[in-house]
C-alpha cells in the first residue's frame, strides 16, 4: 500500500515538475491512463526483485540496489512503450523525472523506517540500557556493532570501540567512535560510564585474550566474548554467540590446527568403535568422528545414562544434517571378553578408539584392584579381541601421569602402554598410544569444582601453591588424538604439546576474578596439601625415552622402551592373581615390579625446603570440601 502511494505521488510530481509546476498539468489528456499503466509496470518490477517481502527496518545496501534495478528496468520499459505505441504519449522528461523520484522515494521510506527503529525507539529506551564498550574494531566488531544498533531489544547502548591499532583512534564505525586502546579502558570506561565490555577478537591468541580480559576485569566491567574462529561458521557472526568469558579462553597459547584432510581420509567411510563413549573424551571423539563421515559409529559404554545421552545427541545430529552415519549403542564393559567378542563379530569395526578408563587419581589410590581391572586388563581384553577380529587401527588414550608414575592410576596406564606396544610387534593391527594431560571441562576437572566453591562463597581449595599442570580443551585434545593416529605405524607413543604448564593457584584466582570477585578478599584461597598419588608437576617422557618430531608441530613421537613379551605376560599373570586375592598391598607390589620407575609411596616431586609449606584447612565433619581434580584424558 505504502509503496503504491509513493509511486502515485512520484508520477504526479513528475508531471507537475515537467510542465512548469502548473496544476493544469493534471488536466493533460491520457494522464490518468498512462499513470495506471506505469504504476502496474513499476509494481511488477518491485515484486520481481522481492521488495514487497523485505522488512524496512532492516534495509541494507542490497535492498537499495534492488530498488535501483526495479526503477531503472520499469522506466526503460515505459520509454520503450512510448517509442513504439503511438497512443502512449508520456513525455520523455516525465519518464526521467519519475525514475529519479521513484528511486528517491522508495529508498527514503525504507531508510526513514530504519532510522526510526534505530534512533527514535532506541532513544526512548536508552535510560534502561547497559552502556557497552566493544573491544576490537575489525570486521567482526563492526558486524556486532551493526547488530546492536539495529536491535533495541538487546538492551545495550554502544558507547565506543577500543582497539590497539592507533590508526583507528578517532575514527567512527557506524557513527560509533573508536575511543582508544585496550590499555586505556579504565579511564575511558569511567568517562563514558560503561558497565560491560564485549571482546570481539575471534582470531586472537590466548595471551592477547588474557590481557584484554585482565584489563576489563581490573576496570570493574563485566566481560563477554565471541567464540574463537574454530567455533564460528564463516559469515555467521551474531550477538547470540556472545557469552561470558570462561577460563578456557585464557590458556595463553594459539589454538590447535590439524590436517583436516588427512584425518577425514582416515575416518570417512570406516566402521569406528569408541569405548568409554559417554565420557568427556569419548563423547567428543564420537562427535568428531561422526562429523568426519564414518560409515558406522559403535558406541561402547557401561554407564547406560551416559550412553543414552550421546546416542540421542548423535541421532539428532544425523536427522538434522542428513548424514548417513549409522549409530550403534552397545552397553558393555571393555574387560568382558564375551561381550566384546560379540560386538566385534557383529559390527566388524575397522578402527577402535579406546578411551574407557578409571582416571581419578585419589579414588584409584584407595581402589587399586579396580584400577588394574579396568585400565590394565580391560585394555588387554579389548586389544586381544581387536587383533582376533582383524581391526586395522587401535588407538589407546593414555596420560602424562604414566610417566614416572607416583599413583596407581598412572602406573596402570603405563602397564597398558607396555602391553599394547608389545602386542603391536606380534600382529598386523596398528597400535597407537596418545599421551596428554589434564582436560579442562572434563568430569572431575578443576574448573567445575572451583566454580562450585566460588558459588558457595569459598574458600577455593588448592593442594599446593607450586602445583602445575598441562591443560588442553576437550575438542583440541580429540583433534590431536585423531591427527596422531594418521601418523601411526604400530607400537608408537605420541605426546601432545600442551604449551606451558599452568599454576593451579593462578587458575583459581583468575576464575575468581572472572566471577566479578577479588581473590583473597571476597573469596579466600586455601592450600590443603597434596593428596595420595599426586605430583607437583607432570613430566613429558621417561628416562631413556627419546622424543622426535612428527609432521605436526604440536605432536611428538616417543621412541619407547621395549619389554620382552613372555616376561610381560608372566608379570601380568602375577598381577591378576594379586587382584583376585583382594590384597591392596600385593597389588601395589606387583605394579611396582612391572613398572620399576614408579614410586607408589611418593606423593610429590622433590619438594625443597624453600617451597612454601602447605596450609591445611580443617573442614568440619559432614561438609567435605572438594579440592583440585586431577582427571586426565
Amino acid at each position: 500500500m505504502t509503496q503504491g502511494l509513493v509511486l502515485v505521488v512520484c508520477h504526479l510530481a513528475a508531471y507537475w515538475l515537467r510542465l512548469d509546476m502548473s496544476l493544469a498539468a493534471f488536466d493533460r489528456p491520457g494522464l490518468w491512463g498512462h499513470m495506471v499503466c506505469c504504476l502496474l509496470l513499476q509494481l511488477a518490477c518491485i515484486e520481481l526483485f522481492g521488495l514487497c517481502k523485505s522488512r524496512w527496518r532492516y534495509v541494507s545496501l542490497h535492498d537499495l540496489a534492488s530498488i535501483l534495478w526495479a526503477t531503472t528496468i520499469s522506466s526503460a520499459v515505459i520509454f520503450a512503450l512510448r517509442m513504439t505505441v503511438p497512443a502512449f504519449l508520456v513525455p520523455r522528461g516525465v519518464i526521467l523525472i519519475n525514475w529519479a523520484l521513484c528511486l528517491l522515494g522508495l529508498s527514503s521510506v525504507r531508510v526513514l523506517s530504519r532510522l526510526y527503529n534505530e534512533r527514535v525507539r532506541w532513544g526512548e529506551n536508552s535510560g534502561a540500557q547497559k552502556r557497552v564498550l566493544l573491544i576490537g574494531a575489525g570486521d567482526t566488531g563492526a558486524t556486532i556493532a551493526k547488530q546492536i544498533l539495529g536491535r533495541p531489544d538487546t538492551n545495550m547502548l554502544l558507547v565506543g570501540f577500543l582497539d590497539d591499532n592507533s590508526q583507528l583512534h578517532g575514527l567512527h564505525i557506524h557513527k560509533v567512535p573508536v575511543l582508544g586502546s585496550v590499555s586505556e579502558i579504565a579511564e575511558i570506561s569511567k568517562t563514558v560510564a560503561a558497565s560491560e565490555a564485549l571482546i570481539c577478537m575471534p582470531s586472537a591468541g590466548g595471551a592477547q585474550i588474557r590481557a584484554a580480559v585482565q584489563k576489563v576485569v581490573e576496570a570493574g566491567l563485566h566481560a563477554r566474548i565471541l567464540p574463537g574462529l574454530e567455533q564460528l561458521v564463516a559469515g555467521q557472526v551474531s550477538l547470540e554467540l556472545l557469552r561470558d568469558v570462561e577460563i578456557t579462553d585464557l590458556l595463553g597459547r594459539e589454538p590447535v590446527k590439524i590436517d583436516q584432510s588427512a584425518v577425514s581420509q582416515l575416518i570417512r567411510g570406516q566402521r569406528v568403535m569408541v569405548t568409554g563413549a559417554g565420557g568427556s573424551i569419548g563423547s567428543e571423539l564420537c562427535r568428531q568422528i561422526f562429523g568426519l563421515g564414518a560409515a558406522e559409529l559403535i558406541l561402547v559404554e557401561r554407564a547406560e545414562p551416559l550412553l543414552f545421552t550421546i546416542e540421542q545427541e548423535l541421532l539428532s545430529a544425523a536427522a538434522a544434517s542428513g548424514k548417513a552415519t549409522v549409530v550403534r549403542a552397545c552397553v558393555g564393559d571393555a574387560g568382558d571378553a564375551a561381550r566384546m567378542t560379540d560386538i566385534f563379530e557383529r559390527y566388524r569395526p575397522q578402527i577402535v578408539c579406546h578411551a574407557a578408563a578409571h582416571k581419578h587419581v585419589p579414588l584409584m589410590e584407595g581402589n587399586p584392584g579396580e584400577a588394574v581391572k579396568n585400565n590394565v586388563f580391560g585394555t588387554r581384553c579389548l586389544a586381544e579381541v581387536a587383533v582376533a577380529n582383524g581391526v586395522r587401527t587401535f588407538v589407546m588414550v593414555s596420560t602424562d601421569k604414566a610417566i614416572n608414575p607416583t599413583s596407581v592410576m598412572g602406573a596402570t596406564k603405563r602397564i597398558a602402554e607396555l602391553f599394547v606396544q608389545a602386542l603391536a610387534r606380534r600382529c598386523g593391527t596398528t597400535f597407537v598410544t596418545v599421551r596428554f594431560g589434564n582436560v579442562l571441562g572434563s568430569s572431575g576437572s578443576v574448573v567445575p569444582i572451583f566454580r562450585e566453591q566460588i558459588r558457595r562463597g569459598g574458600p577455593v581449595t588448592v593442594t599446593h601453591p607450586d602445583m602445575r599442570r598441562y591443560f588442553m580443551l576437550i575438542p583440541e585434545a580429540v583433534q590431536l588424538i585423531l591427527q596422531a593416529t594418521t601418523f601411526g605405524r604400530g607400537g608408537q607413543i605420541f605426546v601432545l604439546d600442551m604449551g606451558e604448564p599452568v599454576r593451579i593457584v593462578d587458575m583459581a584466582r583468575e576464575l575468581i576474578r572472572l566471577s566479578g570477585l577479588k581473590p583473597d578478599v571476597d573469596i579466600p584461597v586455601k592450600f590443603i596439601g597434596l593428596r595420595p598419588g599426586e605430583k607437583l608437576f607432570e613430566e613429558l617422557k621417561l628416562d631413556g625415552e627419546s622424543v622426535e618430531a612428527t609432521p605436526h608441530p604440536r605432536i611428538r613421537v616417543v621412541k619407547a622402551l621395549e619389554t620382552e613379551w613372555q616376561t610381560l605376560l608372566a608379570m601380568l599373570d602375577g598381577l591378576k592373581a594379586a587382584v583376585d586375592s583382594g590384597d591392596p598391598a600385593r597389588v601395589r607390589a606387583c605394579i611396582q615390579e612391572i613398572v620399576p620407575e614408579c614410586n607408589l609411596q611418593a606423593q610429590r616431586n622433590d619438594v625443597t625446603a624453600s617451597a612454601p609449606a602447605p596450609q591445611v584447612q580443617v573442614v568440619p565433619s559432614g561438609k567435605h570440601m572438594p579440592s583440585l581434580g586431577t582427571e586426565t584424558a
